[in-house]
């Protein structure tokens, strides 16, 4: 069908699979299948289960050939970061958010969310986190999406990174760029071809919003504000900023590498919290959205 796709007048009614070999490994293919939906959610594939076991892996084999010797390239660096992937994985939870964060670019983890978290943004970001990343990621952000008992390793938990924020303070850089560049080896694809940066930064502070119950969202350093937006204040304390204040247990992360692992209340995601009125007046209230 890669070869002839059908037509609905002169607009193809399906992606190109003339170079999909190596674009995501075999365990995604394994859940695309199985369910479309468990990958894309918004798909109108038809599921292929009734396949079996041993036709579907023909078929996967049949699709990573797709595109000659560059498939063949790009199979082999998805076994390579596979191997690397799962190993971190099973090095524990913290080891694994830290190994990703070291395979980040410089620029991108001391890198603020530049959008403002605005009602408006957050709203749009949970448009695009249900449109393409609610069957793998979850309802709630903890990695326990439909596509799971596929995925190995599994599907990134946000709320791990709560207590792995960059100098205690930095996650929107890194959020970009792992959706725009998604995570090779793993089933995080790429979608700097499919969403624009905006779409990217709103999805990145619906993340951070809801899941990690805090976002870096236009702090410091930041630029000029562009013409269009208005005036907003970010309200989200640090975590640590309320560690200190007796409000949330330990974090780890690279600016407290010697602290142990440690949960307990405010830990759980869906609870984002802010400091409400003024700063004599300031109470923490749960933001309900």
């Amino acid at each position: 069908m890669d070869r002839s796709p059908p037509l609905l007048g002169t607009e193809r009614t399906g992606p190109d699979l003339s170079q999909e070999g190596g674009e995501r490994p075999d365990d995604w293919h394994v859940a695309h299948f199985t369910n479309p939906r468990f990958t894309s959610p918004l798909s109108l594939m038809p599921s292929w289960e009734f396949l079996g076991d041993r036709d579907i892996s023909r078929l996967i084999a049949y699709m990573q050939a797709e595109g000659g010797k560059d498939a063949d390239l790009r199979v082999a660096r998805q076994s390579y970061w596979k191997t690397q992937s799962v190993a971190a994985h099973r090095a524990g939870s913290d080891e694994n958010v830290q190994w990703l964060h070291k395979h980040i670019p410089e620029v991108w983890p001391n890198m603020p969310n530049p959008y403002p978290a605005t009602d408006e943004s957050i709203l749009r970001g949970k448009k695009t986190y249900q449109e393409f990343c609610i069957g793998c990621h979850g309802t709630v952000g903890d990695g326990r999406g439909l596509a799971l008992p596929f995925l190995d390793p599994p599907p990134l938990d946000f709320t791990q990174l709560r207590r792995n924020l960059v100098q205690g303070k930095y996650i929107g850089g890194i959020l970009y760029y792992q959706i725009m560049n998604g995570i090779t080896g793993t089933s995080m694809p790429y979608f700097k071809r499919f969403l624009e940066s905006e779409k990217i930064w709103d999805v990145s502070n619906y993340v951070a919003v809801n899941f990690i119950g805090y976002t870096d969202s236009d702090i410091a350093p930041k630029g000029i504000d562009a013409a269009y937006e208005l005036e907003w204040v970010n309200p989200y304390r640090t975590p640590e900023d309320l560690e200190k204040e007796g409000g949330l247990p330990p974090i780890i992360s690279e600016s407290h590498p010697d602290r142990p692992p440690s949960f307990g209340p405010g830990h759980g995601h869906m609870f984002p919290w802010r400091k409400q009125g003024t700063e004599e007046q300031g109470t923490d209230q749960p933001i309900k959205h």
